[in-house]
């Protein structure tokens, strides 16, 4: 059979917990599961020798791999063998729900701050003054806080619409109207200003399923309900309006978004991540020592 043939099969829930438990009890290897590639380059500078990683096509299959393994009483007896990890993205805010057996990257750092994937946290640690310097971009502390909280309030605005969105679609990324939405005409990424009633004149355009009045009720009503900063925003907006400032505001034309993430993940320290519920989770998993 051939490489793509065999690729539906792979990603098959029984498959993968098939192929962790086979790990751990032929080679020891317990299993990190994860949506991506880019949350092993993460997480893989950290975790020791007899770590493997699995997963990488989003979301809903390490969501599926929950379900499975939750209702599955064969797994059970090695559910220590692999660990699951999701960004918890727009479901509490949305109240769409969460999925028991999943370690979610939400992080609550304080009553202030609610970070809803690994790139909003990561984007508020210390890797941020480290990307500036990085890029020999010559900026202070108070400076700093000033970009990181405009960046909130621009995202913020996408935010309560995909929220409204993913609630009104149950969190379908096939019946979503805004997971495709081009979010740089509607910032400026000099000022780091969002133009609001610009977003609401083109949602119509978008949706030809959704009712557009409901949507927009629902979002500022999302807005007023989730308070503590970063709750309504997407980490790969924060990092997209990061990028266009860096490339608008500093010359840094050759910048793109994707060497934005990952000088961001390179630069987060350990002591960070293990303050989190999921460093917690990872230090019980035995996948890294605590510090």
């Amino acid at each position: 059979m051939s490489k793509s043939s065999l690729y539906p099969y792979q990603q098959r829930p029984a498959v993968i917990v098939d192929t962790a438990i086979l790990n751990y009890r032929s080679k020891g290897k317990k299993t990190i599961i994860v949506e991506g590639i880019n949350d092993k380059a993460f997480l893989g500078q950290w975790v020791k020798d007899n770590i493997r990683f699995d997963g990488f096509c989003g979301k809903p299959l390490v969501e599926n791999i929950a379900r499975y393994r939750n209702k599955t009483m064969s797994c059970s007896a090695y559910k220590n063998c692999f660990i699951l990890i999701a960004d918890v993205d727009y479901d509490l805010s949305s109240s769409v729900g969460i999925i028991s057996g999943i370690d979610y990257f939400v992080i609550n750092d304080s009553s202030k701050n609610r970070y809803n994937d690994l790139e909003g946290f990561i984007f508020n640690s210390g890797a941020l003054k480290k990307l500036f310097s990085s890029l020999r971009i010559e900026i202070d502390s108070e400076t700093i806080g000033s970009v990181r909280r405009k960046i909130e309030s621009v995202t913020r605005v996408f935010g309560k619409y995909r929220a409204a969105d993913y609630k009104l679609t149950n969190g379908s990324e096939e019946s979503s109207i805004l997971n495709g939405i081009n979010i740089s005409s509607f910032f400026d990424p000099v000022s780091l200003t969002v133009d609001d009633e610009a977003i609401k004149e083109r949602i119509p355009e978008w949706s030809k399923s959704l009712d557009v009045d409901e949507l927009i009720v629902l979002a500022n009503k999302i807005d007023g309900e989730n308070t503590q900063l970063w709750s309504l925003s997407r980490g790969h907006d924060i990092t997209e309006v990061l990028t266009e400032y860096l490339r608008s505001e500093h010359g840094k034309t050759f910048l793109s978004q994707d060497k934005t993430e990952e000088k961001l993940r390179l630069g987060c320290e350990l002591n960070e991540l293990l303050s989190t519920n999921v460093g917690a989770a990872l230090i019980e998993f035995d996948a890294i020592d605590k510090l």
